[in-house]
């Protein structure tokens, strides 16, 4: 993923999309990106079938027109239009009350996936952001076919959202390598996700079931190729990141085995991770594996969120960028409470953490200011949000 500028946010208006809405802010206000919010109405003749859990616009709003056989397509497509611009206009307007930059606002008929990811070719969007799917009955999550569709088939990076806990904040990103090119350039891209949002970085590694094991297995040498096959991989894990620069990123390593998209899938959970970050392809076919119409089962469990990365590199200028915003905003911060203007150190301060969440340097630093100011409860609580992220460092 290059430096984002441009991204396109695909809204299904059939829900009120706040947790992909708060996920659009965040990286919009984090990268500068100017958004661009769509809306898909799709054809008349879905309605002849039960609504898809995607991008089904015309089916989820069906309800809010009068669908009589006596309206033309025309006049349906008109009405539809109309409710869909009033809840894309809210949605927008709750955008930019954040501070999110819009650059359009569109409406556009035909099939979801093909529209949105011609709209993002036309956009020339740096990235795809699209809602995983929705919360179905007894807290179980449908996999949307349009988001698998455009995960498979984009050029670009896909963000999709899950929705519901864990919210997408950025802050535990989970990278699953298999030391190929793909993997590292997923990795760069965690890393620096990870730098940005200041979060903690878990690179997985699965070790695969192979079909040799079984031939091992049969002349009873399975404990010996095992470990062989173990300890070899662990080694290529360590060539494989021995070049990457985890500099100023806390970051964990997490070594499995098994099926690597069950594997990811409890990786994820165990670590509590709002997003998996992933090169689209590689030499265990990661993404396939998550996509793939095979395991369809598995992504109706997806346990959070999942960024796919294809062909380029991510946020090289963008972080270079927030990372002196960060730190003339300190600079500036130190000033002003030496210089006893605590008031004025304070919304400095804060907007470091909203670039920085776990920088604990500010966290303390707000903790003081605060208790300068007299502002006791503050105080306090930024007292034991260092005292929480020291004891995670420990």
């Amino acid at each position: 993923m290059k430096q984002l500028r441009s991204l396109l946010f695909a809204a299904d208006l059939r829900s009120p999309g706040q947790d992909i809405a708060q996920a659009v802010s965040r990286l919009a206000l984090a990268t500068g990106a100017r958004v661009t919010l769509l809306h898909v109405l799709e054809p008349l003749a879905r309605l002849a079938s039960p609504p898809s859990t995607g991008l089904a616009g015309l089916a989820g709003l069906a309800g809010a027109v009068n669908l009589s056989p006596r309206y033309g397509w025309h006049e349906v497509t008109e009405s539809l239009r109309q409710v869909s611009q009033t809840s894309l206009d809210d949605l927008a307007s709750r955008l930019t009350s954040q501070g999110v930059d819009l650059a359009e606002r569109a409406i556009e008929v035909g099939p979801a996936a093909d529209t949105i990811l011609a709209k993002a070719n036309d956009i020339d969007a740096d990235l795809i952001l699209i809602g995983a799917g929705e919360r179905a009955r007894f807290e179980r999550f449908s996999i949307g076919p349009v988001a698998v569709s455009v995960i498979e088939r984009a050029s670009q990076p896909v963000l999709a959202v899950r929705p519901g806990e864990p919210l997408l904040k950025f802050e535990r990103i989970l990278c699953p390598v298999d030391h190929s090119a793909p993997a590292a350039r997923g990795l760069r891209n965690a890393i620096r996700l990870t730098k940005i949002f200041g979060g903690q970085l878990v690179v997985l590694s699965v070790i695969p079931e192979i079909s040799w094991l079984s031939a091992a297995f049969e002349t009873g040498q399975l404990q010996e190729a095992q470990a062989t096959h173990a300890s070899q991989w662990r080694e290529e894990l360590e060539q494989f990141l021995a070049p990457i620069d985890f500099a100023g990123v806390s970051v964990t390593q997490d070594v499995r085995h098994g099926a690597p998209h069950r594997q990811i899938a409890a990786a994820a959970k165990d670590h509590l991770a709002d997003l998996i970050v992933m090169g689209a392809t590689g030499r265990t076919g990661l993404a396939r594996v998550l996509v793939g119409s095979t395991t369809r089962r598995m992504l109706e469990e997806l346990p959070c969120s999942l960024l796919t990365v294809k062909e380029e590199e991510v946020l090289d200028e963008v972080y270079g960028k927030l990372l002196r915003e960060r730190n003339a905003l300190i600079s500036d911060a130190r000033d002003l409470c030496a210089a006893e203007l605590y008031d004025r150190a304070l919304p400095k301060l804060r907007r470091v953490l909203e670039l920085t969440p776990f920088h604990l340097p500010t966290v303390e630093a707000l903790a003081e200011t605060h208790e300068k100011l007299g502002h006791s409860a503050d105080a306090e609580k930024f007292r034991l949000r260092a005292e929480q992220l020291r004891a995670h460092d420990d």
